[in-house]
């Protein structure tokens, strides 16, 4: 919800999708799908917010 504020629908898909340097280079949607939320959500977040602000 955080990116689809600030952005289109399919720039939101994209960063899901893609390697993301506030990630060590690793794809956000990989990382859901293979780690426990516990593990990766404060991280994730960072990312997120990270992008949401410079989108603004």
């Amino acid at each position: 919800m955080m990116i689809s504020t600030v952005t289109s629908r399919h720039m939101a898909g994209a960063w899901f999708h893609g390697a993301n340097p506030h990630l060590d280079d690793q794809i956000p949607i990989v990382l859901l799908r293979d780690q426990p939320l516990e593990s990766i959500q404060v991280r994730l977040m960072a990312a997120v917010r990270s992008f949401a602000s410079r989108a603004e």
